[in-house]
């Protein structure tokens, strides 16, 4: 989606992409929102964690410098990705009750 912005920008106004599969390259953003990064059938394996929890990791460097950080999602197992993102104190905790 492109708006109207000033100055001659190369980036979409709003990009959204997949993380573990589609995940863009070469692009540096001010903001990133996730969005369910863990979803039910990415806990099935240990290994399926690991491979969202890496893919994570990998999508820091699409992070432009001073930029913004927003992780909205449910936790479906105790050792998920979101685990991982609180015990490296990357994102505090917010949690609602349901």
């Amino acid at each position: 989606m492109i708006v109207q912005r000033k100055g001659d920008p190369r980036k979409s106004t709003l990009e959204a992409c997949g993380l573990v599969d589609g995940q863009p390259t070469g692009k540096h953003f001010q903001i990133r929102i996730y969005d369910e990064i863990v979803v039910q059938n990415s806990v099935t394996t240990p290994e399926m964690i690991q491979k969202t929890t890496e893919a994570f990791r990998l999508s820091d460097n699409l992070g432009a410098e001073g930029g913004t950080l927003h992780i909205v999602g449910t936790k479906y197992h105790f050792n998920d990705t979101y685990s991982e993102i609180e015990r490296q104190g990357i994102a505090r905790p917010r949690v609602h009750a349901c």
